[in-house]
């Protein structure tokens, strides 16, 4: 026992992970989310868990029957595994009736891509781990794909990418570029219908980003006034949220960003620092004041043990005498 209290660990840094957010606003219909989804999770498994998806393929082939309804252990500790799931609910309220569990196989997969996401539903999940000493899946390196149809925004649909726990720093910095590429081949490929996205070390696995978490507040409001849910290493700004920060000049003149790209159709993807191991404080305040007058209104509250990296300060104040 560690005598730390479960208090003291909830404020605990993460695992060394990476991840990648994209929030887009699609047309209610099946066509459209079948197509974006299908990017997200097509590209994220080439760019993002090909080594994971080789290894499944190595292995002797798992069930490609449904699993559903399975309960106790899928096999051996240490076996490698994908989960390929589809929610009628939302994720964090189970499957739902009409949801499925099937593990990864090329034949599930297929089905997947074509057939399920043309089916509308509430949520998919690609996720690929090893199993554990309990013979359940997530033990080892855990890659997870998430693409969720929101309901606080008509047509709102936020997408996750999310790997942990990761090499050392150096190794780190050289993946986050691919994961940059990644991004911002489907931002190019969705560019009017993005909102918001954003890569960093300080997000988790859960779908608030750092400074929802600290203002308490859910993302719909953010949305829905055109403004970005936060600042991270990587940032990605819809075409209403370009427009508060003046434009694509403006962002180049700030001096805060080692690269502004233009992927057109209104959304732009701003890097911070050429890799995330050099994002320190005196770059996050550069974002920060960069990107103000697109980011929420108020003081964001830290707590006593911090690891996000974020300005602790209301964003209508830049450009206020001090």
């Amino acid at each position: 026992m560690s005598g730390r209290s479960m208090f003291d660990r909830m404020y605990d840094p993460p695992p060394p992970s990476l991840n990648v957010r994209l929030d887009v606003v699609l047309p209610e219909n099946p066509a459209e989310f079948q197509r974006a989804a299908g990017l997200w999770l097509e590209h994220g498994v080439e760019l993002l868990a090909a080594h994971k998806v080789a290894s499944l393929k190595a292995a002797p082939e798992l069930p490609s029957k449904s699993l559903t309804r399975h309960l106790g252990s899928f096999g051996e500790p240490g076996t490698p595994w994908g989960s390929l799931v589809v929610h009628t609910d939302t994720p964090s309220g189970g499957i739902g009736i009409g949801g499925s569990l099937r593990a990864w196989t090329q034949k599930n997969w297929d089905s997947f891509i074509a057939r399920d996401l043309a089916k509308l539903p509430r949520g998919v999940e690609a996720k690929f781990s090893q199993l554990d000493k309990g013979g359940h899946p997530g033990g080892g390196e855990f890659v997870h794909l998430r693409v969720e149809r929101e309901t606080e925004v008509d047509g709102w649909t936020s997408m996750m990418a999310h790997r942990q726990p990761l090499p050392d720093v150096g190794a780190r910095d050289e993946l986050a570029l691919v994961w940059f590429e990644f991004l911002t081949t489907i931002v190019a490929e969705l560019g009017p219908y993005v909102r918001f996205g954003c890569i960093g070390e300080d997000l988790t696995i859960d779908p608030t980003v750092p400074l929802e978490e600290a203002f308490r507040r859910w993302a719909g409001f953010c949305l829905h006034e055109g403004r970005l849910r936060g600042y991270s290493w990587v940032t990605v700004l819809g075409e209403a949220a370009l427009e508060r920060v003046g434009g694509v000049a403006a962002l180049e003149r700030s001096g805060a960003f080692d690269e502004v790209r233009d992927l057109g159709g209104g959304a732009v993807v701003v890097r911070a620092t050429p890799y995330p191991s050099q994002y320190d404080a005196e770059a996050v305040e550069k974002v920060f004041r960069a990107l103000a007058a697109a980011l929420p209104v108020g003081e964001p509250r830290p707590d006593t043990r911090d690891y996000r990296k974020l300005v602790w300060a209301d964003a209508a104040s830049v450009g206020q005498p001090r």
